[in-house]
């Protein structure tokens, strides 16, 4: 038997064999319902939700690793493979470019389908899947090692770059399958952040110890649905830095295991360690996530996590994508997002000439400073984060921060010809502490003008326009560095910047997700103030 409830009209709860709420904890999805009303569950956490998570964190470091770790060191690429690379100086310099930017179009055409397939089948076959690929291209690398098998080097780079489209939809899916509502504060507690709006105050209410509110709530409304699916973002937030992570090992690591050298068996030699480090630690997260992955709990976490993912999956994508389309908001937004992470991805790709050209012979450096790109980064997508909460302005916090992006780049610019490394690492925290901060408050600026389609259909589409500006802008600044020289092209990239900045400007504040947040949660008062046969719930 069920437990008929209904927040439309915020009755109180009625059972109808007058059993406890606990006597009803195992009874999922009693077909003996008659009403049409959603079964209610009392909420199971299983532990295996946090070894899966930190699986999913591994393997999503491991091929972020991937996408840079051979770009940083270029100029040893370029030395070791060059009898396999093309004749032109700027033809092997676009080949060396192309190790990155192999990750931004394999995105585009192939991220869509493997949605559906995440949808379709679930989180372990994607597991199963992005795992095996990352392995496979990780040991490819490992028979490469030879000057005239840069053929063979960039094969596996793209079999690592198909492996990320298995990865890079899994966060949203992962917290709204395996994660209870009242973790946010255990998961905020592991460096996990996020901006949880309206949906917060709900949040309070199950920290507080009425958890049994959320699963006496029928989500029969989308409103209710998607308010309450918002709460897994705040893990999901945290699982998308996993990502960032994995770049500044991709920074750091290579340059130290293999430095620069004149003896092409010693480079070989150290690639060899390098590559076989990495696919020894892909092998073995493939083999954990085939006995470890698990596509769901067997009793979900909430009821309102169930019904969201239900409505999810039944969500119609072509009319979504429709509506996404035709709204001026976000398409003006899809513009400033894909130039600012774009402009990223091209100083990231381009970063060892970009450093080389003014101080030579400082490999390590280079690495070093992509390190501090990121971790600034980090730092700023949490402070931007915590701001928004704060304040709520989402607009305001994206002009902000982009303008301020604009500036550091333009600091940067002008004072890497000054010959002092320290400067340099001290404009590169500032760049990366607003270009990169931007990242979480472009994807939260969406969802807010966006509601109520679904957050992984628009930052899929955030994700795409980044890669489209990503090769644009990378393409465009090696075309400049090899014709001119880096000083231009950095400049390019400070104009575009400052375009974003105007464009993120005229943008229209229509926080949709706010007001349907704030509607929710005075629905959920009246509902709470209303007695029970248990009494009053609050």
């Amino acid at each position: 038997m069920s437990m008929n409830v209904s927040t439309d009209d915020c009755q109180p709860l009625q059972l109808s064999n007058g059993t406890t709420p606990e006597g009803e904890a195992a009874k999922v999805g009693d077909s003996s319902d008659k009403s049409g009303l959603d079964v209610v569950v009392v909420p199971r956490l299983y532990k295996r939700r946090w070894l899966m998570v930190f699986l999913f964190a591994s393997y999503s470091l491991t091929n972020a690793y991937q996408w840079i770790h051979l770009n940083i060191i270029g100029n040893v690429i370029l030395k070791y493979y060059n009898e396999s690379l093309p004749g032109s100086d700027y033809q092997q310099k676009l080949a060396i470019d192309w190790l990155s930017m192999v990750y931004m179009l394999s995105y585009i055409p192939l991220i869509f389908p493997a949605t559906w397939l995440l949808d379709k089948k679930g989180l372990r076959i994607c597991g199963i899947l992005g795992t095996l690929l990352n392995a496979l291209g990780a040991w490819l690398k490992c028979a490469a090692v030879s000057p005239s098998r840069f053929a063979v080097l960039m094969t596996a780079q793209t079999i690592c770059a198909v492996a990320q489209i298995f990865i890079l939809g899994i966060p949203a899916h992962l917290a709204a399958v395996w994660f209870g509502p009242n973790e946010v504060s255990t998961a905020t507690a592991i460096g996990v952040f996020g901006n949880q709006i309206a949906v917060s105050a709900v949040g309070a209410i199950v920290s507080s110890g009425e958890k049994f509110l959320w699963d006496v709530m029928r989500v029969n409304s989308p409103t209710a649905r998607r308010c309450l699916f918002d709460h897994s973002v705040t893990v999901q937030s945290g699982l998308y830095k996993v990502k960032s992570l994995g770049c500044a090992l991709g920074f750091l690591i290579p340059p130290e295991v293999v430095p620069n050298s004149d003896d092409l068996d010693f480079i070989g030699y150290r690639l060899s360690l390098m590559f076989y480090g990495g696919a020894a630690i892909t092998s073995s997260l493939f083999i954990l996530v085939c006995v470890v992955f698990k596509n769901g709990p067997p009793i979900p976490p909430s009821q309102a996590q169930a019904a969201a993912v239900s409505n999810a999956s039944n969500q119609n994508y072509l009319h979504s994508l429709k509506r996404l389309f035709l709204n001026k908001g976000f398409l003006l937004l899809m513009i400033t997002y894909g130039i600012n992470t774009g402009s990223y991805y091209g100083i990231g790709t381009l970063l060892n000439r970009i450093i080389l050209d003014y101080f030579v012979g400082k490999e390590v450096d280079a690495g070093r400073i992509g390190l501090t790109l990121v971790v600034a980064g980090v730092l700023g997508a949490i402070l931007a984060g915590l701001w928004l909460d704060w304040t709520k302005l989402f607009k305001w916090t994206a002009v902000g921060i982009y303008f301020m992006s604009f500036a550091g780049m333009l600091l940067f610019t002008f004072t890497i010809g000054l010959g002092h490394l320290w400067v340099v690492y001290l404009c590169a925290g500032i760049l990366g502490l607003f270009m990169t901060g931007y990242l979480p408050v472009g994807f939260e600026f969406a969802a807010e003008i966006t509601y109520p389609e679904p957050e992984g259909t628009s930052s899929g589409l955030l994700n795409a326009s980044a890669q489209v500006f990503g090769i644009i802008l990378t393409i465009g600044m090696g075309a400049i560095m090899d014709r001119f020289s880096t000083f231009p092209a950095n400049c390019t990239i400070c104009c575009v910047l400052l375009l974003g900045t105007i464009i993120t400007g005229l943008i229209s504040s229509d926080l949709k997700r706010q007001e349907a947040g704030k509607e929710l949660l005075d629905r959920v008062s009246r509902f709470i103030s209303k007695k029970t046969p248990y009494g009053t719930l609050l």
